[in-house]
């Protein structure tokens, strides 16, 4: 409101002029120091940053359009790091222990849920199977009912599963879903 007055002398002056006031205006917004620590610490979120940040200076001056890309590589960073889950199998006697690493939501419901079924079938002689739930980082409603689902069918066909080492990030869909079949020690 105070620059109103002086938008008649600033009408004159050359475009350059004007877009220096505005690059020394907006580059103390611009922290490229913390964009740097980023890149030894997670290398997703440097990437969104730097990308955003380069999408923004080409897409000037439609700005919108670099937000946009920057959310795209924020949703990208995103599924980089939660769609990898890796599921382990041991025999330990008569007992299976399966141990999945990772998120279990929607989107790695279906290899969870072949990783299972093929760790079963690969090991006939199993009595019981355990699933070590310790380096799972979430569990989401439909991860805990694909569970819960393939605990009654596996049960069913004479192999009882239980559920060990649950952290807390899983405890809620535990709670929900698999309350009958956790441990002794770890029923919620």
């Amino acid at each position: 409101m105070v620059a109103i007055p002086a938008t008649p002398v600033l009408e004159d002056l050359p475009d350059a002029v004007l877009g220096a006031v505005v690059i020394v205006a907006v580059a103390k917004l611009v922290r490229l120091g913390a964009i740097v620590r980023l890149l030894p610490g997670s290398r997703a979120q440097a990437f969104v940053a730097i990308g955003t940040l380069v999408a923004t200076i080409a897409a000037a001056p439609r700005v919108e359009l670099g937000v946009a890309i920057g959310i795209g590589l924020s949703i990208l960073a995103h599924l980089y790091r939660e769609l990898p889950l890796t599921a382990t199998a041991v025999v330990d006697g008569e007992r299976l222990v399966i141990a999945p690493k990772g998120a279990i939501w929607f989107a790695t419901v279906p290899a969870l849920d072949e990783r299972l079924r093929r760790n079963v079938a690969d090991h006939p002689e199993v009595a019981s199977v355990d699933v070590d739930l310790g380096s799972v980082g979430r569990l989401d409603y439909s991860g805990a009912s694909l569970l819960a689902r393939w605990a009654e069918e596996s049960t069913a066909n004479g192999v009882p599963v239980r559920f060990v080492n649950i952290p807390p990030s899983c405890e809620r869909g535990v709670r929900n879903h698999l309350r009958n079949l956790t441990h002794d020690g770890q029923v919620l």
